[in-house]
C-alpha cells in the first residue's frame, strides 16, 4: 500500500518593495533601535551587536 501526500505550494504573490521603501525602512530601523535603548536602559547589555550598533549610530551623527 502506498501513501501520497500532497506537496504544500508556496505563493510567491509578494512584490519586492520599491527602492524608495527600503531606503526608508532601513534609515528608521536604527534610529528606533537608539530610541528603545534609550528608552529602555535594562536591555543595554543584553545583546552585546545592539550595543556596538547604537554606539557606532550615536558616534555618528
Amino acid at each position: 500500500m502506498t501513501t501520497s501526500f500532497a506537496v504544500p505550494q508556496r505563493h510567491t504573490t509578494r512584490r519586492a518593495p520599491a527602492a524608495a521603501t527600503r531606503k526608508a525602512r532601513v534609515a528608521v530601523r536604527p534610529q528606533d533601535l537608539v530610541d528603545l535603548l534609550a528608552r529602555r536602559p535594562d536591555l543595554v547589555g543584553v545583546y552585546k551587536p545592539a550595543d556596538v550598533a547604537v554606539e557606532a549610530i550615536r558616534w555618528s551623527v
